[in-house]
């Protein structure tokens, strides 16, 4: 680093930015060699890409061998003029040159899953680089020389948040109608549930709700209703796939503080032989409905 004959670093004021924010900062530009360094302009360049990878393994024993599959995806690049020289030569010195870029609105947050040896990754990186003329032309030359550029600084992207008091549409489950049997065979009746979630875009640390009905027509007591909220995320590589579910909020509602979930002391006469007795009819309607909230784990 020492013999170098320049260095570049950048720094960014905020440690992270939302997709279509703007990204504001810093490019510092150190010239060491007396004779000055030749360079057309200094570039900003903001990328970012989608990796994964897969192991699986074939064989037994000694003749066991692992198999990786991976897969590149170019998701973002902005390679911005931030300077013009246009003498083509820059002074040796010390230069700060301020920046400004705006990320597009719909790239997809840094993220990253492993699986084992598996894994997948969402990542962007900020860096900067002069451009030297080239050939006949003018042409620009291509980056070939390290000291050129600034190592490639993590730039951490988190998904936009709904704007206050907007809520994208929600998810609604139908009522499902379960029998209870004893002993295989012998019918207790039914238990039957309703639910929505409240909103079908969530971001870490949204509170989540969480409408149902429910109704214990059945001799059988209920312990109550629990709701929890999985993530699943899935990634492909060379005809491979890969799935990771986690739990990521819950919820408990205890039989005690709903008085719809005691069980029938029997089955009421209708209930035997009566085509027309619906569980999922004016009973349910008439049921309370109630709210289960929980935070979505960061």
């Amino acid at each position: 680093m020492g013999n170098q004959p320049l260095t570049i670093a950048v720094a960014t004021d905020q440690s992270y930015y939302e997709s279509g924010s703007t990204i504001t900062g810093r490019v510092y530009l150190s010239v060491k060699d007396p004779k000055g360094i030749d360079a057309k302009s200094l570039n900003l360049l903001i990328e970012g890409e989608e990796r994964t990878k897969i192991h699986r393994t074939s064989g037994t024993g000694e003749n066991r061998r692992n198999h990786y599959h991976r897969s590149n995806c170019a998701i973002l690049k902005l390679d911005t003029p931030l300077a013009n020289f246009g003498n083509g030569y820059i002074k040796p010195g010390q230069y700060e040159f301020p920046f400004i870029s705006t990320l597009p609105s719909n790239i997809p947050p840094t993220m990253r899953e492993n699986d084992f040896e598996s894994h997948c990754e969402v990542r962007y990186s900020i860096g900067a680089h002069l451009v030297q003329p080239g050939g006949a032309g003018g042409l620009f030359s291509s980056i070939t020389k390290s000291w050129l550029r600034a190592s490639p600084k993590e730039l951490n992207i988190i998904g936009k948040p709904q704007p206050a008091g907007v809520i994208a549409g929600g998810i609604k489950l139908p009522p499902e109608t379960e029998s209870i049997n004893y002993c295989c065979c012998f019918n207790r009746g039914t238990m039957t549930l309703e639910s929505e979630l409240e909103r079908a875009i969530l971001s870490p640390g949204d509170a989540a709700n969480v409408f149902l009905r429910c109704r214990n027509d059945s001799t059988t007591p209920a312990f109550g209703v629990q709701a929890h909220l999985r993530e699943t995320i899935t990634w492909r590589a060379s005809g491979h796939q890969e799935t990771k579910s986690r739990l990521i909020g819950q919820q408990f509602l205890s039989a005690d503080s709903c008085p719809e979930l005691s069980p029938l002391m029997r089955l009421p006469q209708k209930y035997f032989g009566d085509a027309s007795y619906n569980p999922l009819g004016d009973s349910l309607n008439r049921s309370q409905r109630r709210n289960l909230s929980f935070f979505v784990s960061r």
